[in-house]
Order: structure tokens, then sequence, then C-alpha cells
């Protein structure tokens, strides 16, 4: 039987491509055919440094120094500082500058990640923000030290040794301490030529560290904030200073409902960002129930970006509702015309059906959660998605029965028990884009195994799609593709 050593060099060059640089540093080591083939420079564009402060610092200096001048993009990944020396993390930094200073102009992309270590429910979590029970869940408690406390020294060395860089992704998580307006400022001063920011899952920006961006990056066209600490009028005060600069804007939930006013601040926004050709937002993290964005909003926002080509939207139905009462839920189904757009969906326009289905909403959920076993999953298609990264991937989820893993998860669509478990009710996940035959009605039915025309959907779970269906129709009438990523 053929073995991969059997596969032609070109072959095996092309899988290393997939692999981390540690893995490669690894298969160097057996066999001289191998060591010919990591030492390819296409191998060494990109490189990723991880671990335990003191592998780190090894592996810079056995490994990665020899290949500084392929190098043209670093990440440095959840960098333990557990259990280390003062010694030990001094040579760590000093191992990074010697190799910035190797690199010097050639590098154009930096990306620190200053998230704890994950194990593979926590790399699904992240990348899905599903809710994973606690149960299930590692503590992280000792296993690192903020990178990002000592960022600065790791800035001031790219500052010094490489000005050349257009991209920079700080990725961080609750624990991560803040980045700092004087280590932006560093940036923005040192390097000039930056193109592309992402505030990913840190501790979000300040206002003062956006007009620094402002002032000092006059090439940025794309910038993706973390806005879930900020408020609305200091979004719009430091980031209208980019004026027709930017391309692509990502940001998240601010830290205030985006009511009425807060709307027509971001909205103004949007209008003094003239050259604005992709807008996503994240509302998965949204509990305000004022947040969504529906037709009436999708229109405005169009107006407001005419050269708009693209729009990603990542929601949740408590981006739309905070309401139990069957009155207030009959008021808000009145609005924007949602009766028009459910019509669509082949479920029928009156708005008293979305009544009688909320009457049964509870009664649906109940079954949604015995249809599908307590058992939750996640699959999809690889794809990046605002600040969030979609793969394709399959996960064991936690049972409420027994208490255990169960390993016979096979859906096309995530679905896990929500973490507050006395709601006996199922989150689904899914994702849509722009031409799918389907509607995103219809899609999310598919996606759970029913049948286009079924009445599966209930209530609130109905004037949800009918949302995004509306704001879709919306889109389409601009000419604007949408990529929609949604629980329930």
């Amino acid at each position: 039987m053929p073995t991969f050593d059997d596969l032609p060099d070109h072959c095996i060059l092309a899988a290393f491509r997939y692999c981390d640089s540690r893995f490669i540093a690894k298969c160097g080591t057996l066999s001289r055919r191998h060591a010919r083939i990591v030492h390819d420079p296409m191998l060494w564009t990109h490189v990723s440094v991880s671990g335990r402060v003191s592998s780190a610092a090894l592996f810079i200096e056995n490994v990665v120094l020899q290949h500084a001048k392929h190098i043209r993009s670093i990440s440095f990944e959840s960098i333990s500082f557990a259990s280390s020396t003062v010694e030990g993390a001094d040579s760590f930094f000093e191992s990074t500058e010697r190799l910035l200073a190797q690199i010097g102009s050639n590098l154009r992309e930096l990306r620190i990640d200053d998230a704890a270590h994950r194990t593979a429910l926590d790399t699904i979590q992240l990348q899905f923000r599903l809710p994973v029970p606690s149960s299930l869940m590692v503590s992280t408690t000792g296993l690192h030290e903020s990178l990002f406390g000592d960022i600065h020294i790791l800035l001031a060395s790219v500052a010094k040794y490489c000005p050349a860089i257009s991209k920079i992704v700080l990725s961080g998580d609750s624990d991560s301490a803040y980045v700092g307006d004087s280590n932006i400022l560093l940036l923005t001063t040192s390097c000039p030529a930056v193109e592309s920011f992402v505030d990913e899952e840190c501790c979000g920006l300040s206002a003062h560290a956006i007009k620094y961006m402002a002032k000092g990056w006059k090439n940025l066209s794309s910038l993706e904030l973390d806005t879930d600490c900020m408020d609305v009028a200091e979004f719009k005060n430091s980031v209208t200073l980019f004026g027709d600069r930017i391309k692509r804007l990502s940001v998240t939930c601010f830290n205030e409902p985006l009511e009425t006013e807060g709307f027509g601040d971001f909205l103004e926004t949007l209008r003094c960002l003239k050259n604005l050709e992709v807008l996503a937002i994240d509302h998965s993290g949204s509990r305000s129930g004022t947040d969504g964005i529906d037709p009436d909003r999708m229109q405005q926002i169009l107006s407001a970006c005419p050269k708009l080509q693209g729009f990603e939207y990542f929601t949740t139905l408590e981006a739309y509702f905070d309401f139990e009462e069957e009155e207030d839920f009959r008021n808000f189904a009145a609005t924007s015309s949602l009766s028009d757009y459910h019509g669509s969906n082949g479920a029928g326009g009156d708005t008293d059906f979305l009544i009688e289905s909320y009457k049964t909403y509870r009664a649906k959920s109940m079954y949604s959660r015995s249809r599908r076993g307590s058992i939750g999953s996640v699959s999809m298609a690889t794809m990046r998605f605002g600040k969030g990264r979609f793969q394709l991937a399959s996960l064991s989820i936690f049972s409420k029965d027994d208490d255990s893993l169960l390993d016979d998860v096979t859906s096309l669509a995530p679905a896990l028990p929500s973490p507050n478990e006395k709601l006996n009710r199922v989150e689904v996940y899914g994702m849509w884009s722009s031409g799918d035959k389907l509607s995103i009605r219809q899609r999310a039915l598919r996606v759970l195994g029913f049948e286009e025309g079924s009445d599966f959907f209930a209530g609130k779970q109905e004037v949800f799609f009918a949302i995004l269906d509306g704001c879709h129709a919306v889109c389409g009438k601009g000419g604007v593709n949408v990529t929609f990523a949604w629980s329930i």
C-alpha cells in the first residue's frame, strides 16, 4: 500500500503548507529528504510561535531564526508565561527581538493572540461563539499570564525593526490585559504603512487609540473593532476621522442598546465613510432586544453607504426580542411590514398568524429538544465571517441526561443545549449567503431536517426569519451581497 513517503516532493510540500511551523520543523527530522523539503522558502513565509515561553524561545533560536529572511508574516499565539522565571521571560523577548531585527522591513503581517491554551471545546466555543456547558470547560486559572501585560516589550521591537507592516491583528479574551493607548500610539508613529487593523475579541480599544490610528495610518482601509466597551457617540467621534479611507468596517455590539438615537449616530458614522464597500456587524453577543437590524434599518444603512457591495451580519434572537408578553409581541410583529416578508416565505402573510404561532412557541421548543435528543453538534463550511472563523468540524456535546460526552454527532447544523438548562430549548446555529436558492427560513428548516413548507418554527422564530429574509430582500434590490450567520 502506498505511503506518504511515496508521494512526489511537490505533493508533500503542498501538504506541509497546511501545517504549523512546529510540525513542519519536526517533520524535517524524519529523513534527509524531509529535511530538504521543509527548507523550501514557501513554508516559512508565515511562522507561528506558540507554547510555553521557554520552548517558544528555543523554537525561535533553533529553528525560526535560520528562516528569518523568508518570513513575511508572524503569529505569536497563546504564549504561556505560567511558572516561568523572570530570566525565562527575558530570554523569550530577547529571542523575539533578534528575530524581528533579522526580518526587518520584510515583515508585512503581525498577529498576537493572547488567549489561553484551549482545548478543542474552547476553540469551538470561540470560533462559533457557542454556549458549551461549563461542566465541559477546562479552567485556565494558572495556565498563562497575559502576553498583553508585557506587550510593550514586543511592540517596541516591532516598532524599531519592522516599519513596513501592513496588517496587525490583536486577539485576546476576557482575561487579557488592555493593550494600552501608548502602545497603539507607538505603532501608528513607527509603522505608518498599516492598511488593515483587526481588534479581535481583546478588551476593546479606546476612542483615543482609534484617533491615533486615524492620524497615523493614512493608508488604513480595513478596520475591524470590538466595540463592546464603547458607546456609539465615542465610536462616531473617532471613526469618522478616517473619512473616505475606510473600505471595510466591522463592529460588534456597543456598551449601550442601539436604540433610535444610537442608531442615528451609527448611520452618521457610515455617511462619513464615503467609500465603504463592506460592512460587517456582529450582534451575536447582544441581549438588549433593540440592536437587531430589520428591513427598515437595512434600507437606512444602504442609503448611508451608496458604495456598499457586501453586508455580513451575525445575529441572534436576543438582538430583537427582550419581551415575553403576547401584547408586546403583537406590537412588534405589526411593525416594519414584517407580515409582508413573512408572507414571501410561504407561511402566510397575516400578522395574526404570527401571534397564533407565538402561542405555541414554548410547545414547539419542547418538541425541538426531544427531537434533537439533547445532543448538539458543530459543522459548517470553512469561511471567515466578521470576527468569527467558521470551519468544518464535528464536536461531541454534553448530554444533560448522564453528564457524559456523546460521539454520534453527524448533523450538518450546529445545535446545542441552551446554557440555561431550565429553558429546555435548543440553540441552533446556521449560515446563509447570497446565491442560495432557498430563503433563510427555508435553509434553516433544511438544516434541521424539515421540509421547506414545515411550520416547525414558531413565534419569535418566525418573525426572526421574516426579518432576515426582509433584510436580504432590501439588499438584493440594492445589489448588495449578504452573508448571515444566526442563532435561535
